[in-house]
């Protein structure tokens, strides 16, 4: 029973993933991001030098 919980689990972090790394929603974060001027995060990378990224 444990088991079949833990793979459960694996299998929605996995899709969950999927989802986020989804082209669509990274550019959608993306231009959110960039009209909110955000700002740069913790490993000091800008949003212009994101968009390489994505």
């Amino acid at each position: 029973l444990a088991a079949t919980a833990l793979e459960q689990q694996r299998a929605l972090t996995i899709n969950l993933m999927e989802q986020v790394c989804e082209r669509e929603n990274l550019n959608r974060a993306y231009k959110q991001v960039k009209a909110n001027k955000g700002s740069a995060g913790i490993d000091g990378m800008t949003v212009n030098d994101l968009y390489e990224w994505i």
